[in-house]
Order: C-alpha cells, then structure tokens, then sequence
C-alpha cells in the first residue's frame, strides 16, 4: 500500500512539475514571437553581427600590417645585396 502512495506521489509531482515547466516554455516561445520579442531578437542578432565583424576586420588589418612589416623587412635585406 505504502509503496503505491509513494509511486503515484512520485508521479504527481513529476507531472506538476513538467506541466509547470512546460507552461514556462510556452510563455517564452510566445513572447519571442511578439513583434516587440522579434524585435529584441533581431537587435541582439545584429550586434552580434557589428561585433563579429568588427572583430574580423581587426584581425584581417593585424595580418595585413604583419604581412607588410615582414615584406618591408625582406625588401629592405635584398636591397643591401648586389645582384
């Protein structure tokens, strides 16, 4: 008897508890899908982008400024040498 009363106590509160989660999902889907939620999605998304870009052309201008230091540097020797 004791073990039934433990199971379907088990059960309930796995079931309140996946009901309640479930509902908490729903809510935030819901307010994704609002034009204000859609709004701040497309925000975030897009600041995301400048920084990713941003961070790009960083590193691209670094490797080119490396680059063209090396290319200075091995310019620079040959011209000492004669042909």
């Amino acid at each position: 008897m004791f073990k039934r009363l433990y199971w379907l106590t088990v059960g309930s509160i796995l079931g309140f508890t996946a009901a309640v989660w479930g509902m908490v999902r729903a809510r935030q889907a819901a307010a994704k899908l609002t034009p204000a939620g859609m709004r701040a999605d497309a925000d975030a998304a897009l600041r995301q982008l400048r920084r990713d870009l941003g961070a790009a052309l960083r590193e691209g201008r670094e490797g080119m400024r490396e680059t063209e230091d090396r290319l200075r540097a091995d310019l620079a020797g040959r011209r000492g040498t004669p042909r």
